[in-house]
């Protein structure tokens, strides 16, 4: 008997304007890249960064693991050391259409030659700068 297919649980994972490392960090990324581009608070997307940080409580988690028949042997992802690490992450992401899917396409002068000088300029602005986002 099968009760319900679900997706895998993919944490969010949020720069919160309330936190004050983390308002910071989002407006040095601003600086960086000017009035251009658009800045969302998380990436709509599938995303390997989503695994840094849990913003959800640790209750949410904890319902979540024991309502996860099998979770050690089928999504043997580490939640508590996620939510214990609580690594903010940004991510810059291409621009296109239907992420993950067969149809999935780009947007490829964005995607191949702005988005890599973005995040050049991303790159040596914090090796250079004695600014440090420690979080």
């Amino acid at each position: 008997m099968v009760l319900y297919f679900a997706a895998p649980y993919c944490p969010h994972n949020t720069l919160k304007q309330e936190v004050e490392e983390e308002r910071k960090l989002y407006e040095t990324i601003r600086k960086i890249a000017g009035d251009g581009y658009k800045i969302l608070q998380f990436f709509p997307s599938l995303s390997d960064s989503s695994y840094l940080k849990i913003d959800d409580e640790m209750s949410g988690v904890e319902l979540l693991l024991s309502n996860f028949p099998a979770y050690h042997k089928l999504y043997p992802v580490p939640l508590k050391e996620i939510k214990k690490l609580n690594i903010p992450a940004v991510n810059y992401g291409v621009y296109g259409k239907d992420a993950h899917k067969w149809t999935e396409r780009v947007y490829m002068p964005y995607s191949f030659e702005t988005l890599p000088k973005l995040i050049i300029k991303t790159v040596e602005h914090f090796l250079e700068s004695e600014e440090k986002i420690c979080l």
